[in-house]
């Protein structure tokens, strides 16, 4: 035999290393599109949160309770039955993280068919969703468009909530 010369079979260490560089690469691109998933999972169950209460706030009270939001905040007020006018206490809520997506463009298009662009510009002299005493809502649709997806939050009337996730 020479020497130098060996007959065994195997891989020699670039190939090992190809081979590891490859697959570090594809567990972080699953790793990131898991992460992406959770984080939407977790948006729509703070969401979940923040209705269930404010749904739990109307029914101990015996009060409509409304829900308004704007770009950068949410919050919720007691409604008085005579023209919709907010009573001036509002309501300590859980937050839904909605101060998080102050860059991306939400719309919300509730049950009757109107489609409300949420931003700066949102008034809030009417509430987007209604949560009745019976534990009712009037419902809706949050659409929040992000750069590679667009997250769908059905609420629905009896204060359900389903999250989805479409694509452009």
């Amino acid at each position: 035999m020479e020497t130098g010369f060996n007959n065994t079979k195997g891989f020699t260490l670039i190939e090992l290393l190809i081979t590891l560089v490859i697959i570090g690469i594809m567990s972080s691109m699953v790793f990131i599109n898991f992460s992406t998933l959770n984080s939407v999972e977790a948006r729509g169950k703070s969401f979940q949160r923040t209705f269930d209460y404010l749904s739990e706030e109307s029914i101990t009270t015996g009060n409509i309770v409304g829900w308004y939001a704007d770009n950068d905040s949410e919050s919720a007020y007691f409604i008085n039955i005579d023209g919709l006018k907010m009573i001036d206490s509002s309501i300590e809520m859980p937050s839904s993280g909605f101060q998080e997506l102050l860059n991306y463009e939400k719309i919300f298009k509730s049950f009757d068919g109107n489609t409300y662009e949420i931003n700066n510009d949102s008034n809030k002299q009417s509430p987007l969703i209604v949560f009745y005493p019976s534990g009712e809502n009037s419902g809706g649709e949050l659409r929040i468009k992000r750069q590679e997806f667009i997250q769908i939050i059905h609420i629905n009337k009896n204060g359900n909530t389903k999250i989805e996730k479409a694509d452009y």
